[in-house]
């Protein structure tokens, strides 16, 4: 019987990628790993310092492939909502998704002694795997590979959500449950009723439309919690390049709410293989009760319904009320880190651990309590609050 050999190379030239490029385009099948767009990214990304993909062979026959940058990536330590402190760390990222062809338990393994590789040879002082699967393979031949006294103590359990897209919106509608409906009614009829005809409902799509887009987007992102956050729509030259990318490609939706000739809520989405990827969303604060953000949701399912592309509605990571009513398939998520077996990685590892777990048992804590949701509410409030 003939020997398998399998073996790893690592990639950290993007001019230089032998036969992986075609290999990666054909297995892609996530915006946030695509070829085009990582090529993007390394051009434009303040923080990126070099790529670093691993491909595994069979009896020289590419079988799999792992995308990842090394960034200098600001790491913040969070007590919930709330920074403590922040700082730059060498960082191996690996894509979301990013890990892909023939992935049994030897091929994975042989693509973590690679990233490990990477580790020893001091390239980076952490290995950031984001948002995996936690039923997934990956997920689990990571922990075992990865001593506890090298990665997180309590890393975070992160609901991902999604909903299938049915060939009518009517469809859509009749598959929720009854408290649902009656919300989207009540939400509606809400809006209406005060705005009436004022109400002015645009998607942009074209390259051209971006800029002005944007700058529309941006009188409402700085008003939200997010924004206070660091996070969320970003009104910069790198956002407007990759936007400008995806418009070109036709993968972007950008949908605006005005009311009263006023930009009130944003939601931008990237349509992908199927998928409908939700980016970023926000609206003004006065108009919460309104619910001018859920009004826009559904308007876009209402559009992507009517689009024979899109088969499934990704929600994004994290949890939220409007999810749990109108998604119908749940997958729990963790992002993990890995920190260098020296002293700069058992400092990191002891930082984000301390911190992490005081914040873990706290959350853990509400949920049993059922408060998670409400002081999530405040919080934000409080967040929105401080702006004004």
């Amino acid at each position: 019987m003939a020997q398998t050999n399998i073996r790893y190379k690592i990639f950290t030239d993007l001019q230089k990628l032998d036969d992986i490029e075609s290999f990666w385009k054909k297995n892609q099948i996530h915006p946030y790993h695509d070829f085009q767009y990582y090529q993007l990214c390394a051009s434009v990304e303040k923080d990126f310092i070099s790529p670093y993909m691993v491909a595994i062979y069979k009896n020289d026959v590419i079988e799999a492939l792992l995308v990842g940058t090394i960034r200098n990536k600001k790491i913040s330590y969070r007590f919930g909502y709330k920074k403590i402190f922040s700082h730059q760390v060498p960082t191996l990222a690996v894509a979301y998704r990013g890990y892909f062809g023939n992935l049994s338990d030897e091929i994975i393994e042989t693509m973590l002694r690679a990233l490990n590789r990477g580790m020893k040879d001091k390239m980076f002082d952490q290995i950031a795997f984001d948002h995996l699967n936690r039923e997934s393979r990956f997920f689990h031949a990571v922990q075992r590979f990865s001593p506890i006294w090298r990665r997180d103590w309590t890393p975070y359990k992160n609901p991902h959500w999604y909903a299938q897209i049915p060939d009518s919106y009517d469809e859509f509608y009749q598959k929720l449950s009854k408290n649902t409906k009656g919300t989207v009614r009540q939400y509606r009829n809400r809006l209406v009723r005060e705005f009436g005809d004022k109400i002015d409902f645009r998607v942009y799509s074209q390259k051209s439309e971006v800029k002005a887009a944007m700058d529309d987007i941006e009188s409402v992102a700085q008003l939200t919690y997010h924004r206070r956050l660091g996070a969320g729509f970003m009104n910069d030259e790198e956002t407007g390049i990759k936007w400008a990318h995806w418009a070109e490609r036709k993968n972007l939706q950008m949908a605006v709410l005005y009311l009263e000739n006023k930009p009130a809520a944003f939601w931008n989405w990237i349509i992908y293989r199927g998928s409908c990827l939700s980016v970023n969303t926000g609206y003004r604060p006065e108009l919460a009760y309104y619910h001018a953000g859920f009004y826009v949701m559904m308007e876009m399912i209402r559009r992507f319904c009517e689009m024979p592309d899109c088969k499934t509605l990704d929600f994004g990571f994290g949890d939220a009320q409007y999810k749990r009513k109108l998604g119908d398939e749940k997958i729990t998520e963790t992002s993990i880190s890995l920190f260098a077996p020296n002293f700069s990685g058992f400092k990191l590892q002891l930082l984000k651990n301390s911190t992490d777990n005081s914040s873990q048992q706290l959350k853990l804590l509400l949920e049993k309590m059922a408060l998670d949701q409400k002081i999530k509410r405040l919080w934000r409030k409080k967040l929105v609050q401080k702006k004004d």
